[in-house]
């Protein structure tokens, strides 16, 4: 019997994404990444992230 699952084993990973745990530093767009501390009373202290071009234009 073979052990082989029919995967090439020497396959490369050309055009796959990774993820990558954390914080990004670039955006989509490529512009940078900048952090914003919530202050409404919903979410009070909550993080998000916002590239410059999102905060410019008031996305999200």
């Amino acid at each position: 019997m073979s052990n082989s699952s029919g995967a090439t084993s020497g396959a490369s990973n050309v055009g796959q994404r990774r993820r990558i745990a954390g914080v990004p530093k670039m955006c989509w767009c490529g512009a940078s990444i900048s952090a914003i501390i919530s202050k409404s009373t919903a979410n009070p202290y909550r993080r998000y992230y916002r590239c410059a071009y999102a905060a410019s234009h008031k996305v999200m």
